[in-house]
């Protein structure tokens, strides 16, 4: 059975339509938003690079880095050996370790990982 996932709040759906269908209280549109990444053993998060065992924990959890609000923001591109700001295209062996360093391109003045 296919399994689809809310990128806000972290919940499981069955169906695309279900997802897409329901209200969301950490969405800023009030609807869940579908989660496009990789399902996997682990979970990072976009802004500071923690990582959960499942969905729900990382965007449960607060995230003093997120610019846009408090909670952790998942990072949709596939788990790989190096990661690639989209700002300015410098690469790190991790999340944690790109989204650490500052970015004189970035808005946030961070670097935020390429997809």
């Amino acid at each position: 059975m296919a399994e689809f996932y809310c990128k806000c709040c972290g919940r499981k759906y069955s169906s695309v339509m279900s997802l897409t269908g329901s209200s969301c209280s950490k969405s800023e549109t009030g609807k869940h938003q579908l989660y496009e990444g990789e399902t996997g053993s682990r979970y990072y998060c976009a802004y500071c690079g923690r990582s959960y065992s499942n969905l729900m924990s990382l965007t449960g959890a607060s995230c003093s880095k997120n610019p846009n609000g408090k909670y952790h923001s998942p990072y949709e591109g596939t788990e790989k050996s190096e990661y690639t700001c989209k700002y300015c295209g410098r690469s790190y062996s991790s999340i944690m370790s790109l989204t650490g360093a500052s970015c004189s391109k970035s808005p946030t003045g961070k670097h935020f990982p390429a997809k």
